[in-house]
């Protein structure tokens, strides 16, 4: 079986118009660690588990699964927010 990728056409705001109720789920991925049962077992409160990605390093925006944007972490009225710094190009996936 052979796959095609149909080329990105770029659309008009009124052809999106009817998609304007549709729910995603959003996730911000701050990074992941391999842990064996021994070590999560040993987990408590206050232990701090450090995570692969540098500092400075981008974290992932996901809309249902898929990566679509990256960003840094912000404060907005004393709640944790996303500024979003790149914005996946749907042709390189």
């Amino acid at each position: 079986m052979t796959t095609e990728k149909v080329p990105h056409t770029e659309v008009d705001d009124t052809s999106l118009d009817s998609l304007g109720d549709v729910s995603l789920q959003i996730r911000l991925i701050m990074g992941q660690v391999d842990l064996t049962i021994g070590e999560l077992l040993k987990l408590k409160k206050g232990s701090v588990i450090p995570l692969e990605k540098e500092k400075n390093e981008p974290f992932e925006l996901h809309a249902n699964g898929n990566h679509v944007a990256s960003g840094e972490v912000v404060v907005v009225n004393e709640k944790y927010g996303v500024r979003i710094t790149h914005i996946v190009d749907p042709d390189s996936k």
